[in-house]
């Protein structure tokens, strides 16, 4: 895959770029493309789709962020915070199961938000899409 790709989507659509709490612009575009799904799909049919919108970004994310500190396109650390794809899996995941209103939705990033800036580490300090999963739960 194309490193300008794997930036793109690392970054969540370059949210983790942004300066200053790249966590938050990263979970904050995943509402919007949430809410924009929401916007365009029937209510009635959209818990399936955000599940299965759940488990595609869980792979993906998975994928794309190993491939990108493998290729060291945010040089050597391990845990670049412009990678933000996690946010959205466990964003994704942290919804699954919620009504699907605007308010739930704005609920859930803050929570999100909340219990990800205050988690714990799992390993020592670093960050990754399985910790962003395990807090989305």
């Amino acid at each position: 895959m194309n490193k300008k790709i794997i930036d793109f989507l690392a970054t969540g659509f370059y949210s983790g770029k942004l300066p200053k709490m790249p966590g938050t612009w990263g979970t904050l575009a995943a509402l919007l493309l949430v809410s924009a799904v929401k916007f365009i799909f029937d209510p009635a049919v959209m818990q399936v789709h955000t599940i299965v919108l759940a488990v595609f970004v869980i792979a993906v994310s998975i994928y794309v962020s190993n491939k990108a500190v493998d290729l060291k396109l945010y040089g050597e650390n391990k845990d670049p915070q412009q990678i933000v794809i996690d946010e959205f899996a466990g964003f994704f995941v942290a919804i699954a199961a919620l009504p699907f209103e605007y308010f739930t939705f704005v609920a859930a990033f803050i929570l999100f938000r909340f219990f990800d800036i205050k988690k714990i580490s799992w390993r020592g300090g670093s960050s990754s899409p399985d910790e962003s999963l395990i807090l989305s739960t």
